[in-house]
């Protein structure tokens, strides 16, 4: 099966020339979904943080301290 692939690709722009678009397009599926991770992850931190402040703001010291 691998050997076929190998062929069309040869038989179309050589190896090298086959691998170089495949290897792009991995690379930037990588990033895309790295920074995606990231993003999604601030995100998060970011609202948790936000509700960390609106829930000591909404309830003084008296809450925090029981907890």
């Amino acid at each position: 099966m691998t050997k076929f692939f190998k062929d069309i690709l040869y038989w179309h722009f050589g190896w090298e020339t086959g691998l170089i678009p495949v290897l792009a397009i991995l690379s930037v599926l990588f990033v895309v979904v790295m920074t995606t991770n990231c993003i999604v992850r601030l995100h998060v931190l970011y609202r948790y943080i936000l509700d960390d402040l609106n829930h000591h703001n909404h309830h003084n010291h008296h809450e925090s301290m029981m907890s």
